[in-house]
């Protein structure tokens, strides 16, 4: 979900906008498109970064203490349903006066283009806030990541002396761990290319990348993490294809599972 909200903003305001296409329609509606835009840049990607530290959480335990999994998970559902919550309230002072504002640029195409911004403390606030908590989950993801590899070894050899259907059990926890990181690699590199443009110019007092061009390039990393996800579920989950295309594409499976 969270990735749709961010693609469907990304093809119907932010870039429209940020190229001057339908630049009056924009230009009059910025004030109000400003909000929607401003809440989809901080909390929701926030909230992707939170629903990825979530997911790996999962993994690990589903790795590290397969017999309290289930237990876990069956709270799974709570904390999503938290953390949303959480989210639209966090939201609901970008939707007061003099928060968000948008501003009239030359683009890439040297087009008159929009951009949104915020206004006043929100920038700290929020913009900042929001970058600085997005990665330190995906920081605290990646560590679960290298906790779960630690972990590894012994759980395959639990799953080996198990039954059959353990030994199943042992390629789906494979196959889900392996498309939960692959989701996950668009936020790292999204945060790595964050912070080497906004370290670079303190450390060598040099600009790396012009913002106009920090702008492009963040939006394009954004875009890949947003498709990152839904491509990865196609090729990794059997049923996923079956309910899309009707048919159960073979593809080899993980971990010698004989299917």
């Amino acid at each position: 979900i969270v990735n749709l909200i961010f693609s469907l903003d990304f093809c119907f305001i932010q870039a429209p906008a940020a190229t001057g296409v339908l630049f009056a329609f924009y230009e009059a509606l910025g004030p109000y498109i400003a909000k929607v835009e401003m809440i989809k840049t901080t909390t929701i990607i926030q909230l992707g970064s939170v629903f990825h530290f979530v997911l790996a959480l999962s993994r690990f335990t589903a790795i590290a203490r397969p017999s309290q999994h289930a237990t876990i998970c069956r709270k799974l559902s709570r904390i999503c349903f938290a953390l949303w919550l959480i989210t639209f309230a966090l939201s609901v002072p970008l939707l007061l006066p003099g928060s968000t504002d948008y501003l009239i640029t030359t683009n890439v195409f040297r087009v008159p283009g929009i951009e949104f911004t915020f206004l006043g403390n929100y920038f700290l606030i929020y913009s900042i806030g929001s970058s600085s908590v997005g990665a330190f989950m995906e920081v605290i993801t990646i560590a679960c990541y290298v906790g779960m590899t630690a972990k590894f070894r012994e759980f395959k050899n639990l799953m080996k002396a198990g039954s059959n259907g353990l030994q199943r059990m042992n390629t789906g926890v494979i196959r889900t761990t392996v498309a939960a990181m692959c989701s996950s690699m668009g936020s790292w590199i999204i945060v790595f290319f964050f912070l080497v443009g906004l370290l670079y110019p303190v450390l060598s007092g040099n600009v790396l990348i012009r913002p106009m061009e920090f702008s492009a390039v963040f939006g394009l990393l954004n875009t890949i993490n947003n498709i990152l996800t839904p491509w990865v579920l196609v090729i990794m989950f059997p049923n996923v294809r079956k309910r899309l295309f009707g048919v159960a594409c073979a593809v080899p499976h993980l971990a010698g599972s004989s299917g």
